[in-house]
């Protein structure tokens, strides 16, 4: 068995997503070569509406930031607004995710459950969310979580998108560039914001890292990222979530 420590163990940069990118694409080729592929009884379905369950408890959380001290300044109240806006969209960003082009998908494509060789393969671990879901799901998770796993430096966000879209329309024999892009936001304000506003949240209002500042800022900062990048890409998804 082919040890994958080294592999794993990679930092990963700005350059490295780029090729994460064009690789992830590749996801899309076994569905094209055989559709019935996708039609597998045991592969999950829209995965990035996973976390609906966790809605409720976003909103709470948000009502309850400006009672309390340590987390009031976390975002504006327009902010605030915007993200309430955002979680009640679940419904409306899951139709509009099913009319996307699909293909398979890791589920969980994370720094943490990837790396590359040395010739720039892309060696994905942990397949237990397998699925189907929206082109550019992916990218989306990889992107949520680049800082939180270890990331280094800051991503070209569009650039990567572009990378990716491009990447996939040559795969496909299409423009793909804007339903990359679609499925990229549904996935961060779904899956990225259900995660940070619900459980991510409630852990810090009831005292995760309280003893440790500088783990709570970073989780802090997460969140707050996390959270504002779903806004800047709101009205890609067609959410109009004015901040």
């Amino acid at each position: 068995m082919r040890d994958l420590g080294p592999v794993l163990g990679r930092p990963w940069t700005p350059a490295a997503a780029t090729t994460t990118a064009l690789r992830a694409a590749l996801l899309y080729v076994p569905g094209a070569r055989d559709p019935g592929l996708l039609d597998v009884p045991w592969l999950e379905r829209e995965g990035h509406a996973a976390y609906t369950h966790h809605i409720p408890a976003g909103h709470d959380n948000l009502d309850a930031l400006a009672h309390e001290p340590r987390l009031k300044a976390l975002f504006t109240h327009e902010q605030v607004h915007a993200l309430h806006t955002c979680l009640d969209a679940a419904t409306e960003l899951t139709s509009r995710a099913a009319t996307l082009p699909t293909t398979l998908v890791h589920g969980d494509l994370t720094p943490r459950n990837a790396g590359l060789d040395a010739d720039h393969t892309l060696v994905l671990i942990d397949w237990e969310h397998v699925g189907v879901g929206p082109v550019g799901f992916d990218l989306g998770t990889f992107v949520s979580l680049y800082r939180t796993f270890g990331g280094h430096g800051e991503l070209d966000e569009p650039a990567l998108l572009e990378t990716y879209g491009r990447a996939l329309g040559d795969l496909a024999g299409a423009d793909s560039r804007h339903a990359a892009a679609v499925g990229f936001a549904t996935v961060h304000l779904t899956w990225g914001l259900h995660l940070r506003l619900g459980p991510g949240l409630t852990a810090v209002r009831q005292g995760l890292h309280s003893d440790n500042p500088g783990e709570l800022a970073r989780h802090l900062d997460d969140i707050r990222s996390g959270c504002l990048r779903a806004l800047a890409w709101a009205s890609v998804a067609g959410v109009a979530a004015g901040h």
